[in-house]
């Protein structure tokens, strides 16, 4: 396209990449800093989670408790959604992660946890 536009075929190059440098350089400090994408506090989460449950048919609660749960546990969405009522040790506050959900034909399916193995995490 640069040739085309040398040329006097186009005034114009289209497929020109304009502030890539730019996005570049952010991309480098995330990689840095990875706090400099994380929300910055309680309220953010909060809000987000709020913002999610607005937007959702019928308003369901559920979808913020998901990312409530998914931010303070570092927990994948096939994690979360792979969650169930006997993994969650209520004496304790421990959740055992042993799988996940994922997309499948005919639906979601469930498999083991990305590490193969199950993994206790604090929910208190």
């Amino acid at each position: 396209m640069e040739q085309a536009v040398r040329d006097g075929i186009v005034k114009v190059n289209s497929a020109r990449l304009t502030g890539w440098q730019k996005l570049d350089k952010q991309t480098e400090d995330e990689l840095l800093d990875p706090r400099a994408l994380a929300l910055p506090d309680w309220e953010a989460l909060i809000a987000l989670a709020d913002a999610l449950v607005a937007a959702s048919h019928d308003h369901y609660r559920g979808w913020g408790d998901v990312v409530v749960v998914a931010a303070c546990t570092a927990a994948r969405i096939g994690g979360v959604s792979g969650c169930r009522v006997g993994d969650i040790d209520t004496t304790e506050s421990i959740w055992a992660v042993r799988r996940q959900s994922t997309p499948a034909p005919g639906g979601l399916t469930d498999k083991g946890t990305k590490g193969k193995r199950a993994r206790k995490v604090l929910i208190a």
